[in-house]
């Protein structure tokens, strides 16, 4: 008996596959219900990308989920069902953020898996952000940038009471 190697066939990206591009939208099924926004360059900056997109057969995916990896980061892979996508719906929205630690510096490969009953299609979207792009930091971190000279550690009372 012979087994054959399946292999993932890419087909020609949405975004233009130029150089410069750090933005990939690349079907990797022909008939993808999923039609993707735009995603902006400027935003890869800001700590957090919004992957968001509508499906184009209304009522046909039950589910969508996503995959992640960047081999050069620290980040562990990661896979994440869209919880606010409910079958029917015909929007879904996916936040790829550092805070998250599914968007670091590097390649970050994010394959959406649109399921239908047993049927799958899968599109990949690529963000490539250079370590010499000057990143925001989100959450905590970036109130406290700058602050540490200023902290004042006192010693409270304790007590048994509690």
């Amino acid at each position: 008996m012979q087994t054959q190697d399946v292999e993932e066939k890419e087909t020609a990206p949405i975004v233009s596959q130029e150089e410069e591009s750090r933005v990939q939208i690349i079907p990797l099924d022909a008939n993808s219900p999923l039609s993707f926004d735009d995603i902006s360059e400027s935003s890869l900056t800001t700590g957090e990308v919004i992957i968001s997109g509508t499906i184009l057969n209304a009522g046909g995916v039950d589910k969508i989920e996503v995959f992640f990896t960047n081999p050069t980061s620290k980040y562990p892979d990661d896979r994440y069902m869209l919880q606010a996508f409910k079958a029917g719906d015909d929007s879904f929205k996916y936040i790829a953020s550092s805070k998250n630690q599914v968007l670091d510096f590097g390649q970050n490969e994010y394959i959406f898996i649109a399921s239908s009953g047993k049927q799958t299609s899968k599109t990949k979207i690529i963000l490539e952000i250079s370590d010499e792009d000057e990143v925001e930091t989100t959450g905590i971190e970036s109130n406290l940038i700058g602050v540490e000279d200023n902290l004042i550690s006192i010693d409270l009372p304790t007590s048994s009471k509690y």
